[in-house]
């Protein structure tokens, strides 16, 4: 199984940004948004690859097709657990633990590939996206998403102006090449003709100060040796994060996401 540490602290990075995942954003939620451009193909057979918690279809119940098989799909048994718990025994869903790199299931056995901010999260993301060329039908399509440089940066500029010393570009090593919204068609490329890039910048309205925190501070576990803020100094950036919050209302964290759509 293809997994490395760095894929698991990014996989906690994740976990710990949906804390403020449900903070009031400007836009719709990310979620609804996107499960639009999946009802927009009207597909039949439907994989997702890294649910996480399930939320994309958790959160759309109601709106789901009539028809659709739609293959649940995690790294993490765990996770794969908590999304049939969370959605619940429902016609249509099949739940299963799956590692992008390797996908059991013959060729063209889908209609859609979603892959929701999972590119950026695994070693391989070429291997990955060979495997999804397989399992996709004639005419079917990839939905992946990924985020740009400017996501999330005011989180950076909460570490910097606490600690001007701190580096916090370290996280993400430039020797790291990563799926992004920025690299993402030279990924792309080699495997679809068609490639479609779908903007969603939209800014969140934080008010929990202490979820902030921990998604700076899982930041901060990538940076490996090079230590960005030590535990001792968590109440320092807390504080700073406070008094935002008690002058302002809230902590404005700009998202830049986007949806590459490939046939």
């Amino acid at each position: 199984m293809l997994v490395d540490e760095t894929e698991l602290e990014l996989n906690q990075l994740s976990e710990r940004l949906e804390l403020i995942e449900h903070s009031k954003s400007i836009l719709e939620p990310w979620r609804h948004w996107l499960f639009d451009r999946v009802r927009a193909l009207d597909p039949l057979r439907i994989l997702e690859l890294g649910s996480g918690s399930g939320a994309l279809w958790s959160e759309n119940l109601g709106r789901l097709g009539m028809r659709w098989e739609i293959v649940v799909s995690d790294l993490s048994e765990e996770k794969v657990a908590f999304c049939k718990q969370r959605i619940g025994p429902r016609r249509g869903f099949d739940f299963r633990t799956i590692d992008a790199h390797s996908i059991p299931y013959p060729d063209d056995s889908f209609d859609v590939v979603v892959a929701d901010h999972l590119l950026q999260r695994i070693p391989d993301p070429e291997l990955a996206l060979r495997e999804i060329r397989r399992v996709l039908r004639r005419g079917g399509k990839l939905l992946v998403s990924a985020i740009g440089k400017r996501n999330l940066m005011e989180m950076e500029w909460l570490v910097f102006s606490t600690f001007p010393y701190s580096e916090l570009d370290s996280a993400f090593p430039e020797s790291r090449r990563t799926f992004s919204l920025d690299t993402g068609v030279e990924f792309l490329r080699p495997y679809f003709h068609d490639i479609r890039l779908e903007l969603f910048s939209d800014t969140l309205m934080v008010t929990d100060g202490e979820a902030l925190v921990d998604s700076i501070y899982a930041l901060n576990r990538l940076a490996g040796d090079q230590t960005i803020i030590r535990e001792i100094d968590r109440e320092r950036l807390r504080g700073s994060i406070d008094a935002i919050l008690a002058q302002q209302g809230c902590v404005r964290i700009h998202r830049d996401a986007g949806l590459f759509t490939c046939g």
